[in-house]
């Protein structure tokens, strides 16, 4: 079901098709959007210096009517090396469209919080958007995954 744009009335009558379609159906879409959600439990780690996938279960696929797309991730990240920068970003359809968090470490061995949300402008259609991330040396990063929630949810 899609959002159909409401109908300007000037004298014609209210039927119950126009009923349905403009006010029934759109206030379906508003109150269960299209929402993708992927957790794991398991921990992942990285040496890589450019941007790769975080895991497979992290690659999220949704069908939208086109306009924004919110996505949000948060969990916990441990990184070994003092000074080591750590990067997370988003591939959409295949290209890595820039948004990135950074966070530097300064102390070893600490779990830091970690967190982001972001809107996305996509085309109607069937998309998949996968959460990476890299670091700013060969340093080795943890993402711990215990609880971390990873989601993205059709908002217009």
């Amino acid at each position: 079901m899609a959002w159909t744009t409401p109908k300007t009335w000037t004298s014609e009558p209210l039927t119950s098709e126009d009923m349905n379609t403009y006010i029934r159906d759109n206030l379906i879409i508003l109150k269960d959007p299209a929402t993708v959600t992927a957790e794991t439990s398991s921990d992942h780690s990285t040496n890589s210096t450019s941007y790769v996938d975080v895991d497979s279960t992290l690659r999220l696929n949704i069908t939208t009517e086109g306009g924004d797309v919110m996505v949000h991730f948060h969990g916990s990240v441990r990184i070994n090396g003092v000074g080591t920068s750590y990067y997370f970003g988003l591939d959409v359809d295949g290209t890595n469209k820039g948004t990135e968090v950074q966070r530097e470490s300064t102390t070893t061995d600490v779990e830091n919080p970690v967190s982001f949300t972001c809107l996305l402008e996509l085309d109607p259609g069937s998309h998949t958007i996968a959460l990476q991330w890299k670091n700013s040396s060969s340093g080795h990063t943890t993402l711990l995954l215990s609880g971390a929630k990873f989601w993205i949810r059709e908002v217009s």
